[in-house]
């Protein structure tokens, strides 16, 4: 068995590359991989649908062939909601609309940091008004909120990475409950311009987070029904409700490593992965391990203190890790190649092995590797 780790690139932004953020990550895949050959699956998050494609090996082409996952279904079910199948369940993220030239235009990337206490404060502001229009904000997911409403909502909406540096009427809401969301968005749209925070924010000319945007939008009733698996396929470490959910749906075992101890690198706010506990895990069956990193200061961090400790881990216990870390290429120049999936493989004594960091290889070179392919190696 194999740990895969999965880097996935939650900063959204184009210039994001691992070679010159996380060295660490580039050496062992110029060293030890390639790219990762991927289908053309539209605009769904690509991230997202290799880690459904390796959870669901079997029906994913039917699961996930729309324009985009069912986020906000996936995001109640990985936070431990049970959701209502039934229902329509969405996320809201909040960013910033600004007027460029004649046009209104996203921010491109997330907006001038904001104190977490100001951003729930924000979502808080919304609660009310938006009950009113007959969405129920639940609680938050990371930097996202989770929404429900009992009515259909058949509408297309691009997804919060999607939307970065674009206009606004381009990716208008489509179908045939576009007008109701858009009446949703521009009352919280005047809400956040009333709101305490943001006027404070505009007095020390910092950007507001002016805009929310209601994206992931779907039911549960194609995904419900598939979590009921007798025994444990696997074991899920992460920090993305998303991939808990997919993970919870797989019948994998969604792990907590909150107050976990550890003697192979200690947890701490740089490295809250608790490396005994993966390796332990590991010995039983396959690990996931998806760390969302949302800028290059986090990935720094955390992805040096993972990959080396747990390498060295995984290095001692003879088992192998398989890692996938996704970059932006361009995505708005060349639609048919949103992103690049680099990944590398080693196993046993190879992977405590030094010899990559001098290795000149360019990462990515060379044949490319079927998602399917991968999936063997990290199970066999």
């Amino acid at each position: 068995m194999a740990v895969l780790i999965i880097f996935q690139n939650g900063s959204m932004d184009d210039a994001f590359q691992f070679r010159t953020v996380m060295p660490e990550v580039h050496r062992f895949a110029a060293k030890t991989g390639r790219g990762l050959l991927l289908p053309t699956k539209g605009s769904a998050p690509v991230m997202s649908w290799v880690m459904a494609s390796m959870l669901f090996p079997e029906d994913s082409d039917t699961l996930f062939s729309g324009p985009d996952l069912p986020r906000g279904y996936l995001a109640a079910l990985g936070t431990g909601l049970a959701p209502e199948p039934s229902q329509t369940w969405a996320v809201l993220s909040l960013t910033h609309l600004r007027r460029h030239q004649d046009r209104l235009v996203f921010v491109q990337g997330m907006p001038a940091p904001v104190d977490e206490t100001e951003h729930q404060a924000l979502v808080a502001s919304l609660r009310a008004p938006f009950a009113d229009l007959g969405w129920t904000i639940h609680g938050m997911a990371g930097r996202e909120a989770i929404l429900s409403t009992t009515m259909e909502c058949p509408v297309t909406v691009a997804s919060l990475d999607e939307v970065g540096g674009r206009s606004l009427l381009e990716v208008l809401p489509r179908g045939d409950k576009a007008g109701h969301l858009l009446q949703v968005l521009t009352t919280g749209q005047m809400i956040l311009a009333r709101a305490r925070i943001n006027q404070e924010r505009v007095a020390r000319g910092s950007l507001v987070l002016n805009t929310p945007w209601i994206h992931g939008i779907g039911t549960g009733v194609a995904l419900s029904g598939r979590d009921n698996f007798a025994g444990t396929r696997g074991f899920y470490f992460g920090d993305d409700p998303v991939g808990g959910g997919l993970a919870r749906m797989a019948g994998w075992k969604v792990m907590d490593p909150g107050g976990a101890q550890t003697t192979i690198g200690a947890v701490t706010p740089t490295n809250p992965w608790p490396t005994d506990m993966i390796v332990q895990a590991a010995r039983s069956g396959p690990v996931l391990l998806q760390c969302s990193v949302t800028s290059a200061d986090h990935l720094r961090r955390t992805g040096h203190e993972t990959v080396r400790h747990l390498g060295d881990a995984l290095a001692a216990a003879r088992l192998g890790l398989l890692l996938l870390a996704e970059e932006r290429m361009g995505r708005h120049e060349n639609t048919n190649d949103p992103a690049s999936i680099e990944w590398g493989y080693s196993r046993g004594r190879q992977l405590s092995s030094r010899q990559w960091f001098w290795n000149r290889r360019t990462w990515g070179k060379g044949p490319t590797m079927a998602v399917e392919q991968g999936r063997e190696l990290w199970l066999t």
